[in-house]
């Protein structure tokens, strides 16, 4: 009776694991990890993340963390949280991971390709080294030591020669007859260069609303400037926050009247008019303007594609489009911490760090730790958009 009843409970316990376990379940035997920090590098030094999580090695495919690809050269990424897709784009080219289905990605060419594009292990999202290195034209690099321990090297146009990098920090993996000469560091005459003011623009999409009010009352309290995207339709519900906006030197974009991004998609003259509407509105009831505006849902999203047709009609009637380089999955995040940390992380990524947050509750929870963090590096500055700022546009990139 015993022995069923534990056989029965192990079926319970293994039932339960691969309904709840996130992602493709495989046996010990079929994967290989490596969380040794030194065994995974980008560029000329170990990945900061790799203490934590390391790559898994499949079939001959190495897959690492989608966030280390962060630092390398003009890369952007973007998690879409509601069409499930996960975005790296390089100048115009990009590929689209679709983790919903977990086998398929969309690349730049108008192609689709079936593959394993990630695994989840241990609840980390991870993708093809190689093979997004490769599209992108960033060298992908392996070094096998004579004990069978591995190495791995994305790296852009900054990258050393891999050995010279693994001699640096794993001589260990390298025979003694190739490992490099110690020698005392060489103090350097000249200074470390400062590298100066860098600007950080936060914006806000879905203002004004019952949020708008307490995110301006942290803003302002501790001196920092940034950009509303609003919505038309809750201007005069909300006028008051409209009125401290404006009046605390912050920015004012359009998103539109309605936020209907499906039907701006079938008819773009309907955006193009709400965009008038709301600009009437504006000068009606606060005596002020702006040409500053952002597509529901950004430029390109899985329900409106602004294309480069498109982008010269906002460009011919003197809009300028504002996207983002920072999203702070402040909508869907389960605590105020996930959201602050998707922003410092940016921060440190970007050198015009472009934040889109919106006026929800987790942005008022998150605002705290954002500030003190902007705060104690005194080469930050917030800004309020202008015209005149070089702004981020994904207006004719297709992302799906």
């Amino acid at each position: 009776m015993k022995t069923r009843i534990t056989a029965l409970f192990t079926a319970l316990v293994l039932t339960l694991v691969l309904l709840l376990t996130p992602g493709q379940v495989f046996a010990a035997n079929e994967f290989r990890t490596n969380k040794n920090y030194n065994s995974f590098y980008i560029n000329n030094s170990p990945w900061e993340g790799g203490a934590q999580y390391g790559w898994i090695k499949l079939d001959a495919d190495y897959y690492v963390p989608y966030n280390c690809l962060m630092d390398l050269e003009k890369l952007t990424i973007i998690d879409d949280v509601r069409s499930g897709l996960l975005r790296y784009i390089r100048d115009k080219r990009y590929l689209a991971f679709d983790t919903m289905t977990k086998e398929f990605v969309y690349t730049s060419d108008g192609s689709g390709v079936f593959m394993r594009t990630y695994l989840l292990h241990d609840g980390v999202l991870r993708v093809p080294a190689k093979y997004v290195a490769e599209f992108f034209g960033y060298r992908f690099d392996t070094y096998t030591a004579a004990d069978g321990r591995e190495a791995i090297r994305i790296g852009d146009s900054t990258a050393a020669p891999f050995l010279e990098v693994i001699g640096k920090y794993q001589p260990d993996l390298m025979p003694e007859s190739e490992r490099p000469v110690v020698t005392e560091p060489v103090v350097p005459v000249k200074p470390v260069e400062v590298i100066g003011e860098r600007t950080i623009y936060l914006t806000f999409d879905d203002a004004p609303n019952e949020y708008t009010g307490e995110i301006l009352d942290i803003l302002n309290n501790a001196g920092i400037k940034a950009t509303f995207f609003l919505r038309g339709d809750r201007v005069d519900k909300y006028p008051e926050e409209v009125r401290r906006m404006i009046a605390g030197g912050h920015s004012i974009g359009m998103q539109s009247m309605t936020g209907n991004a499906e039907a701006f998609q079938k008819d773009f003259s309907v955006f193009m008019d709400e965009l008038k509407i709301e600009s009437a509105l504006l000068r009606g009831m606060f005596r002020t303007s702006t040409r500053i505006i952002r597509a529901p849902d950004g430029s390109s999203s899985d329900r409106l594609f602004i294309d480069e047709e498109r982008g010269k009609q906002l460009d011919d009637a003197g809009y300028v489009v504002w996207d983002w380089n920072v999203f702070s999955a402040d909508l869907t995040a389960r605590r105020a911490s996930n959201v602050s940390d998707a922003v410092i992380a940016g921060i440190k990524r970007y050198d015009i760090p472009v934040i889109r947050m919106h006026s929800c509750k987790r942005a008022i929870e998150a605002l705290p730790a954002i500030i003190e963090y902007i705060k104690s590096n005194r080469d930050f500055k917030t800004a309020a958009i202008t015209p005149a700022a070089a702004n981020i546009s994904f207006v004719g990139i297709k992302f799906n």
